[in-house]
């Protein structure tokens, strides 16, 4: 049986821009920040996608604040992150 893995996308500085309008899920960090101390406590494997955009404009683009993880839900040394182009 395959271990479980917990995926966590796009957790990046960007998600708070004002370019995209009024959040609906105000506490998405704080929930994804608690599956991932109980995550971390089970030694499970934990993923982190990272949006590393090519349009010129987009604020997941590298080089602009956004494209930092946020600090409530930033990966930690030994979990591995993958980048995308895309949404």
């Amino acid at each position: 049986m395959a271990e479980d893995v917990l995926i966590v996308i796009d957790q990046q500085k960007a998600m708070d821009h004002p370019k995209w309008g009024p959040r609906n899920n105000p506490a998405a960090e704080a929930n994804i920040a608690r599956l991932l101390a109980d995550w971390r406590r089970r030694t499970a494997p934990i993923v982190h996608v990272k949006h590393d955009s090519t349009d010129p404009d987009s604020p997941f683009r590298p080089g602009q604040e956004g494209n930092d993880f946020l600090p409530l839900t930033a990966p930690r040394a030994g979990e591995l992150v993958v980048a995308k182009k895309g949404p």
